[in-house]
C-alpha cells in the first residue's frame, strides 16, 4: 500500500472535517472504520480507495486500492488536497470575524465550526450530478438516491469486508438509459438532465481544465447552459468544486432561515438584506454561508 503525507495548516480540524465527510452513516463512498476514514475517490475515469488518519502535523493517506497502477501519488495527493481544501489560508476569513461589527452574532457560529473546511467535490461532472440528485424533498432522500446511483452504475471496492462504490464517470453513463436512472429514484426529467450533461462531458474530457481559469461570470454562463442547472445549483458547484469563495446562494432556504434566527428577525430577510450582511465578508461569503449552514444544521439536530 502506498503511504502519502499531507501537511495540515492553521484552522484545520481533522475530526470536524471527517464528521462532515461521514455525516451519512449509510454512505457507500465514505465510512469511519476504527480510527481511519475510508473514502472512494476518482482520478479521471479510474477509481481508488484511500484511508485518512490524523497525526499532529499531518494527515497520513494510505492508498488501499487503485483500478489502474498508472495512477500516481501526485494525482491522489492533489485530489485529496482539493477535497479537504487544504491549500486554503483561512486566516483572512477568521481575521474578518475579529474585525467585524457582527462579531457578537457570528462568534458562536465560528466556535461551532472552527477548523471546518468546505469538503469539496473535485470532479466537475460529479459536482453537477450531485447538484441534480440533490434537488430532492430532503437531504436524506438525496443521499439515498446517490447511494443507489453509485451502487448501480459505479464500481465496487472492498476493504475490511465493507463494500465501497465509485462514482460513475461521464463515459460510464453513455450506456445508461432514462429508465435505468428512474429505477434508482430520479424523475424522468432529472434523468434526462443528467444524461445530457454526461454526454457533453464524455465528448470533451477536458471541460473542467478549460473552464477553471475563466472568470466566475463566464463559468456561470456555461453552467447555466445545461438544462436542469439553475442559479442555486450553479452557485453550489462554483463553491464546492471550483472553489469560488466569494459565491454564496442568496436564495437558499436554510441560509435565509438561519439569518432570520441569528438576527432575531420577525420576517425572513430578503435578498437585499442578506447581501448587506455579507458585504463585509467580501471574498469569503461562500465560507461564511458554509459555516452558517453547518451551525444551522447542528442547531436543528440538537432540537430533535
Amino acid at each position: 500500500m502506498n503511504e502519502l503525507i499531507l501537511t495540515k495548516n492553521k484552522h484545520f480540524d481533522f475530526a470536524l472535517c471527517m464528521r462532515q465527510i461521514c455525516r451519512d452513516s449509510a454512505d457507500l463512498r465514505a465510512q469511519m472504520i476504527d480510527n481511519e476514514v475510508v473514502v472512494a475517490i476518482e482520478i479521471g475515469a479510474e477509481n481508488c480507495l484511500v484511508s485518512l488518519e490524523d497525526y499532529q502535523n499531518h494527515i497520513q493517506v494510505q492508498v488501499l486500492y487503485k483500478s489502474n497502477e498508472k495512477i500516481d501519488d501526485l494525482q491522489i495527493s492533489s485530489y485529496i488536497t482539493n477535497f479537504l481544501d487544504l491549500k486554503a489560508d483561512l486566516e483572512p476569513f477568521y481575521q474578518k470575524l475579529r474585525n467585524s461589527k457582527e462579531n457578537m452574532k457570528f462568534a458562536p457560529i465560528f466556535e461551532s465550526a472552527r477548523g471546518l473546511r468546505i469538503i469539496g467535490i473535485p470532479d466537475l461532472f460529479q459536482a453537477l450530478t450531485w447538484a441534480i440528485i440533490g434537488q430532492q424533498i430532503s437531504l436524506a432522500a438525496a443521499f439515498s438516491i446517490k447511494n443507489r446511483f453509485c451502487k448501480t452504475f459505479g464500481k465496487a471496492m472492498v476493504y475490511k469486508s465493507i463494500t465501497f462504490y465509485s462514482h460513475p464517470s461521464a463515459s460510464d453513463m453513455q450506456t445508461v438509459n432514462i429508465e435505468q436512472l428512474r429505477s434508482v429514484g430520479l424523475s424522468g426529467a432529472k434523468a434526462k438532465y443528467l444524461l445530457n450533461i454526461a454526454k457533453t462531458f464524455a465528448n470533451n474530457t477536458d471541460i473542467q481544465l478549460q473552464i477553471e481559469q475563466k472568470s466566475t461570470a463566464e463559468i456561470t454562463k456555461f453552467l447555466l447552459s445545461f438544462i436542469g442547472i439553475g442559479k442555486w445549483s450553479c452557485e453550489y458547484v462554483l463553491l464546492k468544486c471550483l472553489r469560488r469563495y466569494d459565491v454564496y446562494p442568496v436564495t437558499d432556504a436554510a441560509l435565509i432561515t438561519a439569518i432570520k434566527n441569528i438576527y432575531i428577525m420577525e420576517e425572513k430577510p430578503n435578498t437585499d438584506e442578506i447581501h448587506r450582511i455579507f458585504n463585509g465578508w467580501q471574498g469569503w461569503g461562500g465560507y461564511l454561508c458554509f459555516y452558517i449552514w453547518y451551525w444551522h444544521s447542528s442547531v436543528k439536530s440538537q432540537i430533535k
